[in-house]
């Protein structure tokens, strides 16, 4: 999954960055996300299913 990053004009200090993926996980299969060092999902599809994931990262930057 790529991080698309636009700049707009209007607020040139500010960036965004746009990701969005899907992916079809059968039985047995992980789904992981982490942010820094202290949020993270991490778990795995259980026996008998499937999951139809999506995941949409929205980033804004701004000068420190």
């Amino acid at each position: 999954m790529e991080l698309t990053k636009v700049t707009t004009a209007a607020t040139p200090s500010r960036t965004t960055g746009e990701a969005t993926g899907t992916a079809t996980l059968s039985a047995g299969d992980s789904l992981k996300a982490e942010l820094g060092n202290d949020v993270e999902l991490d778990t795995e599809c259980p026996a008998g299913k499937a999951w139809f994931v999506t995941v949409r990262v929205h980033v804004v930057e701004t000068d420190a």
